[in-house]
């Protein structure tokens, strides 16, 4: 990872998941959990990477914090919160539900492409995410993306 160039941009995926404070209920059909009028906050795992990312930047290490979320046009909420300290949010809207390969990939296509301003002068990208994810408990490896 480069991250004594000031021309690095970070990028933070974040998740839209179930409030901590909320008591979840499992669907009658056993298969999922009920999101009907259920508050949603980021996952806190994430919070902790956006203040990595924040911590970074402050020492002059980057110049840019992008942060990201995949799914539906609530995750915009996510993203407003996230944006009080970012400079940049951009959404991929879909309503389908979303695995760590195919968002991994979506990364990676996105770091490579000028048209999200990620690689306007091939500078390099650092993407931030914690290990673990509070609605699946899936494990995420770190993930270091090199213009």
């Amino acid at each position: 990872m480069i991250l004594g160039k000031t021309e690095t941009k970070i990028l933070v995926p974040v998740k839209r998941v179930v409030d901590a404070n909320v008591k979840v209920r499992v669907k009658a059909d056993g298969l999922g959990v009920e999101l009907a009028n259920v508050k949603m906050a980021m996952n806190p795992f994430d919070e902790i990477a956006v203040e990595e990312a924040i911590r970074i930047k402050e020492a002059g290490k980057a110049e840019e914090i992008i942060v990201v979320s995949i799914g539906p046009q609530q995750a915009q909420e996510t993203l407003r919160t996230a944006l009080a300290i970012a400079d940049r949010a951009i959404l991929v809207k879909t309503d389908k539900q979303t695995e760590p390969l195919g968002v991994a990939n979506w990364l990676q296509r996105a770091s490579n492409s000028s048209k999200n301003g990620f690689n306007d002068s091939a500078e390099p990208i650092c993407v931030e995410m914690f290990h673990r994810c509070v609605a699946s408990g899936q494990r995420v490896l770190w993930v270091d993306l090199q213009a």
